[in-house]
């Protein structure tokens, strides 16, 4: 036996490992685990580093621009000139242009002619000056009036970096930029790429540590050079921030269109992109590589072996998956946490993927094995339980205990009238039919309203709802629509018992009684015979409103506590069919209980004049409730009832099963 549970142990691990193996490069499952990159990318941002600093054209620089020099977007080259002047006085050893500068300017050649000598005077004292270059998807170098003969002097820089299926940038991927001999405007030889083969992810700092600088300021502390003016406190500090480190000057307005969606922000300035590309180049130990199959295969080894040991240690199935999820789960975010400080992003789906083709093949073999010892069950109460029983037993819904529950559950009572005077006149075999005839009707109608019939008492049904199956949300609502719609049913029945068997149309109908509350449920009986069923006060008071319904007049009585728990205040359709009868107090309960029965068939006048008198009654104002009822038809039954105790009252001074407005119901 021993040995056989560890073939099984291993086949499930084995396949587990198949299946994340095989899934590892799958791209539907790549994209499932962005969002958790993500999370992980603002648990985890470094702190970006003092070696580049972004010069961003935001709004407010174009505002400030344009109130100071009159200037307005996009504006003339001889301001970035001033730029590239002001770098080579700071010693910048790079600026990277997230900028297109394709076309001539529109202010003339002179212009174009003050930015190349300025990017000459830059270069001349060392600097490296990267524009963007010839990308495939019409991105161009900048314009000849620009470059000028310095083309073999300037570097050029992918734009168009990698970017993910959901158009988000977090790879960094070298060779997806080829021909081109940077990536984000990192000229080579200054930094160490990884291994072209070999995917990295990138590492975006804390937007809030991230060096940038609104242009005009720049702008304004070149002016100030220029004019030989002391610097202020905030401009010596800009010079600081701005000396010895790389440039990277791009758009951060809006409305300019270069807005980029990242891990850290949805909608970050291009040159964001760039920029981190330039610190994770910066900082080897930044970038993440993935994790390598055989790192995969390894932890899910152990995470499927503990996982499918849970779940043939556990009896029942729901601690059993619940623990085997939860140890590959934990365990798997455990991983993650642990290998994202080293460097390495764990993809957990295919982890998951794995365990639970591990976990679903050793459950299934076990769940197939258990299936046939319920099966072996199931055959052996077949012969003292009703077949609705046995279903629900071999679906897995029910388990066979000698042991009650305690369980809110709905409880209705029907019996069959008029079936006595028709026995009188009946072969045995014909009432039989007769009768089986009514019983396929409404139990046809209790299982429409997912209502388990409980047991048959010669012309008589007991249903249950909320027992025995676990969940059933609306079973109240279901167990109050079966009741109204039951008359109905009866109504058929009738049509149909009369063409076929000639029975008197509207001969036979029936009662019946609705309530809602806490009973005793399970399986009851001796050692050799039992039957679920439900017992307790609910269950006597749902058999004593059907039989109060004779006394009353009616064929429906429902407890106040029956339509508060189906839903009558939600539901406008089932309070417009039902009325007040009473408020009673029946032997055996001390809690009095309202009665309600329904108002189809009934004129809304006598409805309405029937719980006026009834209110009269209750108040015991005899007489005024005698009037009132006057009103109210002879199709409204319980009306006659309340009429005669007011009578009685009235007669005799006194009702002594009156308490008040509790109408006592002493006998059974």
């Amino acid at each position: 036996m021993l040995n056989r549970w560890k073939r099984i142990l291993w086949v499930a691990v084995g396949l587990g490992v198949w299946a994340a193996l095989f899934s590892t490069d799958a791209s539907w499952l790549r994209r499932l685990g962005f969002p958790i990159y993500d999370s992980l990318q603002r648990q985890h941002a470094p702190t970006a580093s003092d070696r580049a600093v972004m010069l961003w054209i935001s709004e407010g620089s174009i505002r400030q621009v344009q109130e100071s020099t009159g200037e307005s977007w996009p504006w003339r080259r001889e301001f970035f000139a001033s730029l590239l002047d002001l770098a080579t006085r700071l010693k910048v050893p790079t600026v990277h242009f997230d900028l297109l500068f394709d076309l001539p300017s529109a202010n003339g050649p002179d212009d174009d002619a003050s930015f190349q000598a300025a990017i000459r005077r830059y270069v001349d004292s060392g600097g490296v000056v990267v524009f963007p270059g010839e990308s495939g998807v019409d991105w161009r170098k900048p314009n000849p009036a620009v470059i000028g003969d310095l083309d073999s002097r300037i570097q050029y820089g992918a734009i168009n970096v990698p970017v993910e299926e959901d158009g988000y940038y977090r790879r960094w991927a070298p060779q997806v930029v080829n021909p081109l001999t940077q990536v984000g405007f990192s000229p080579l030889g200054v930094v160490n790429f990884p291994r072209p083969e070999e995917v990295r992810w990138l590492r975006y700092p804390t937007r809030a540590s991230m060096q940038a600088v609104e242009i005009q300021d720049a702008f304004f502390l070149f002016g100030a050079f220029e004019r030989g003016e002391a610097l202020t406190p905030e401009q010596e500090k800009l010079r600081a921030q701005l000396s010895n480190r790389a440039w990277f000057l791009g758009v951060a307005a809006a409305g300019l269109y270069d807005l980029r969606p990242t891990p850290v922000d949805q909608r970050a300035p291009g040159v964001i992109v760039h920029y981190t590309h330039y610190l994770n180049a910066s900082h080897p130990e930044w970038p993440l590589r993935e994790a390598r199959p055989w790192e995969v295969a390894g932890i899910l080894l152990v995470l499927a072996g503990l996982a499918v040991t849970a779940a043939f240690h556990f009896v029942r199935p729901l601690p059993a998956l619940a623990t085997s999820f939860l140890i590959v789960g934990g365990g798997s975010w455990g991983a993650l946490q642990l290998l994202w400080p080293l460097g390495v992003w764990l993809n957990p789906w295919p982890l998951w993927l794995g365990a639970l083709a591990s976990v679903s093949g050793a459950l299934a073999y076990r769940f197939q094995s258990e299936w046939k010892q319920l099966e072996r069950l199931a055959t052996s109460v077949e012969s003292s339980m009703s077949s609705a029983m046995v279903k629900l037993i071999r679906r897995g819904e029910l388990t066979l205990s000698r042991f009650g529950e305690r369980r809110d559950v709905a409880v209705l009572f029907s019996d069959l009238s008029g079936f006595t005077s028709l026995a009188e006149k009946r072969e045995p075999a014909e009432l039989v039919e007769i009768l089986n005839l009514y019983l396929d009707e409404c139990v046809e109608l209790i299982f429409e309203h997912e209502g388990y019939v409980d047991k048959f008492i010669g012309d008589a049904i007991m249903a249950l709802w909320g027992a025995p199956v676990v969940g059933q949300l609306r079973a109240p609502e279901q167990a109050l629509r079966a009741a109204l719609a039951y008359a109905d049913r009866v109504d058929r029945f009738n049509t149909r018992a009369t063409q076929k068997f000639g029975v008197p149309p509207k001969l036979l109908s029936a009662r019946v009684g609705l309530h809602f509350g806490p009973a005793i449920v399970g399986h009851i009986g001796s050692r050799t015979r039992h039957n679920y069923t439900a017992i307790g006060d609910t269950v006597n008071l749902a058999s004593r409103l059907e039989s109060l319904g004779k006394q009353y007049g009616v064929d429906l009585l429902v407890s106040e506590e029956a339509l508060v728990a189906g839903g009558l205040r939600l539901q406008p359709d089932l309070a417009r069919e039902l009325y007040w009868v009473d408020e009673v107090g029946v032997k055996g309960r001390t809690q009095p209980v309202r009665i309600y029965s329904r108002t189809k068939g009934l004129p809304a006048a006598s409805v309405e004049a029937y719980g006026r008198g009834l209110e009269l009654y209750r108040a015991g104002r005899w007489a005024e409730a005698l009037k009132a009822l006057k009103a109210v038809g002879p199709e409204l039954a319980p009306a006659e009832v309340i009429r005669q105790r007011c009578q009685h009252a009235l007669d005799q001074g006194e009702l002594k099963a009156f308490d008040r407005g509790v109408w006592r119901h002493d006998e059974k």
